[in-house]
């Protein structure tokens, strides 16, 4: 295996829940944020990730249900004063992964924010998963974002939940063009790939892009350790299953077996980062010094330095 390996439990991106109104005019409520997120960049280009960290999302005050609802596929604009369908070759925020009912078995009482984030993103998991082609989604810049009815409209009997996915800038959604769809098959993950300026080995990581100097790299191929709904493992369980896995993963990235120059981290959910849907263990690659090109391949042959 390459060097030795470091396991942090560490969770990474935010993840964007959001609550709306499906009814216009002066009766509507406010909007109901909820969702995990973390500082943002200054202005150099990068995005610092500091863990626990949280603030509400830019949201816009009513979105309508029923068919006025995107549809899979759309590619959506948000803001504070709308939330438009758009073509996906325009500027967008957010795309739709799949429109679902909430299970109608809840409590006429609405259930908190928190409770139906976690809700919204173990039924959202999998149309997202498939939207994007892989469950490799904590290993990205990728993130979903939900939206679910806010009190008003789930007292008038409302239950749809919109899956949604997003790019992240730290913890604001990216304005970009093109579909996300089937984003993390094969050579189109590299795109979204995290890479950390410093070593992703310690508490706090900063996202930077793969082509800047940078310390660590994640690795294709997250290990599911369960939903938010679950109780989150301990480290000697997690580490039991992606201990061997990330080595692999690690192997087969680097395309070599063992480099003394390397070493292979784990990064892990806390609690918090669990709750909020961050329920992989990611595998990273990580180098002594800065290095300016991928290790995707690089066998025995120098480091980019």
């Amino acid at each position: 295996m390459a060097g030795h390996s470091v396991l942090r439990r560490l969770w990474l991106l935010p993840v964007l829940g959001v609550a709306f109104s499906s009814c216009s005019g002066p009766e509507s409520a406010p909007p109901d944020a909820a969702g995990e997120t973390r500082p943002t960049a200054e202005a150099t280009g990068g995005s610092e990730v500091a863990d626990g960290a949280t603030e509400p999302a830019v949201l816009p005050p009513d979105v309508r249900g029923g068919e006025d609802l995107p549809e899979p596929g759309a590619c959506v604009v948000v803001d504070q004063s709308s939330f438009d369908s758009v073509g996906c070759s325009r500027p967008h925020t957010l795309e739709v992964a799949q429109v679902l009912e909430i299970p109608d078995d809840l409590p006429r009482q609405r259930p908190d924010d928190q409770q139906l984030l976690s809700l919204s993103l173990t039924q959202c998991a999998e149309p997202a998963a498939e939207y994007l082609g892989s469950t490799d989604m904590d290993a990205t810049r990728l993130a979903p974002w939900t939206v679910w009815p806010s009190k008003t409209g789930w007292a008038r009997g409302e239950r749809w939940l919109v899956c949604g996915v997003t790019e992240l800038d730290g913890a604001d959604p990216v304005e970009r063009t093109g579909s996300l769809r089937g984003a993390l098959v094969g050579e189109p993950f590299y795109e979204f790939q995290i890479c950390t300026e410093g070593p992703p080995s310690e508490e706090s990581i900063r996202i930077v892009p793969c082509d800047q100097p940078h310390r660590g790299e994640a690795v294709p191929g997250t290990v599911p350790l369960g939903s938010p709904l679950d109780q989150l493992p301990d480290s000697a369980d997690i580490d039991e299953v992606a201990g061997p896995h990330c080595a692999v993963a690690v192997e087969n990235y680097l395309g070599v077996s063992e480099r003394a120059d390397v070493r292979t981290v784990r990064r892990i959910p806390t609690e918090q980062g669990w709750q909020a849907g961050h329920n992989s263990a990611v595998c990273y690659v990580e180098t002594e010094q800065p290095v300016t090109g991928t290790l995707l391949g690089i066998g025995d042959r120098p480091l980019p330095v």
